[in-house]
């Protein structure tokens, strides 16, 4: 309640300073509007949408698509637009999201609108982040998993072999960071859903059964200690902060000869990597090879004007013909199974992005999603700013996560 008065306020402040727009705009000469939101991370990633729009119009040459790239609070904003009633008719949706806008009934099902036989198309993981118990409410456009990227330029100088436990990843990197060649052995982001996998590779889990915080149980201690400590805190590896935020940066300009990221690197690497032979892997495995999917749908505003035309949209943006340039793209794995060996026929380097698809837990821990990616970060902060231990981290971590549900 507290939370949707704060929204009430917002919507309220918003349109007395006319910044929402509207889903649906109105039609002239017999044209329909559809409007499309989404981000945009890289230059070919927007000629990539923009061509498949453009493809679109040209099937349906009485739609005009507006698309529009939202760079700044992006949720938060969606949010405040379709409370109002407003928003766009279709909209990208990250899984770590999904579980907030349905339960906000935000998002109108699209299970009238496309066939069983397309939905069964689909690796079933990708969507269900975008489900409830009775609907589903998006087509997942892609996919992406965390790997290892490596230069094997360097690991062939030096006669070393590539990682692929715990142990071997921490000794290598401990092995490059003492030369003076390199300024650590790997890079490494610091927000949670980048350290997440190493957590479920730990056989550890962020709820129990019951929904409840299970952050101090030792499986989450012990990898946080393995990530922030061992790695980290030994000068093995460095953060990206220390790269002035870049990752894929570090590895390019050969102050490092290992990084962690997804698949969406390629395209940077295919640019700015010639200096280098990189070469993508499996993430090294700890007690199992579980990582995380990333993932995002389109999906469709509960107030879209005709939800006929924006579920055909989502349809075709997501279709195989669709999936098809994604591959080509080369910026992200399909989503539809019909695609998967395109890919590889395609991208037969790239195998281990999808390969990882099998053990990999989609990134969405529920309606608190946001609130458990902060906290967690803030204890990965206080492991490797301030010395405390991952024990206490994360005990005050749990502490203000059940003070926080105590509020709703």
């Amino acid at each position: 309640m507290k939370s949707f008065k704060i929204y009430f306020v917002m919507v309220l402040v918003l349109l007395s300073s006319g910044i929402l727009f509207a889903s649906g705009q109105k039609e002239e000469s017999g044209e329909k509007v559809l409007k499309l939101v989404g981000w945009s991370t890289t230059p070919q990633e927007k000629e990539y949408v923009q061509s498949r729009i453009d493809l679109f119009e040209s099937e349906n040459p009485n739609v005009k698509v507006e698309w529009e790239i939202l760079a700044n609070e992006y949720n938060e904003t969606l949010q405040i637009q379709i409370a109002s009633g407003k928003g766009p008719d279709v909209f990208y949706l990250d899984a770590s999201w999904a579980s907030m806008f349905i339960e906000n009934y935000a998002l109108s099902p699209i299970d009238d609108y496309i066939s069983q036989s397309t939905i069964d198309g689909f690796y079933p993981s990708t969507l269900d982040a975008f489900r409830d118990d009775s609907n589903l409410y998006g087509l997942a456009k892609d996919m992406n998993t965390l790997v290892l990227y490596y230069d094997e330029l360097a690991f062939e100088k030096y006669g070393m072999s590539v990682p692929t436990t715990w142990d071997e990843l921490l000794e290598t990197s401990k092995t490059f960071a003492a030369m003076d060649e390199y300024e650590a052995g790997i890079v490494l982001r610091t927000d949670f859903a980048r350290f997440y996998p190493f957590i479920l590779q730990n056989g550890g889990s962020i709820l129990d059964e019951d929904g409840n915080p299970n952050w101090t149980d030792k499986a989450v201690v012990d990898a946080f200690d393995y990530y922030f400590n061992d790695l980290i805190g030994s000068g093995a590896a460095k953060t990206n902060k220390d790269f002035n935020g870049e990752n894929e940066g570090a590895l390019t300009t050969k102050k490092v000869p290992m990084m962690i990221s997804g698949g969406w690197a390629t395209a940077y690497l295919n640019e700015n990597g010639k200096d280098i032979e990189w070469k993508m892997t499996k993430l090294p495995k700890g007690k199992s090879e579980k990582t995380v999917l990333f993932t995002v749908a389109y999906v469709m505003n509960k107030n879209a004007n005709d939800q006929e035309l924006a579920a055909s949209f989502i349809d075709f943006m997501t279709s195989e013909k669709s999936q098809r340039m994604v591959v080509d793209s080369g910026l992200a794995v399909p989503t539809r199974q019909a695609v998967a060996d395109y890919y590889i026929e395609k991208n037969p380097t790239l195998g281990a992005n999808p390969e990882q698809a099998k053990n990999a837990k989609v990134y969405n821990l529920g309606v608190h999603t946001p609130k458990i990616a902060d906290l967690m970060s803030a204890a990965g902060d206080k492991i490797r700013l301030q010395g405390m231990s991952a024990q206490q981290a994360l005990e005050e971590a749990e502490m203000e996560f059940n003070e926080y549900l105590d509020t709703l």
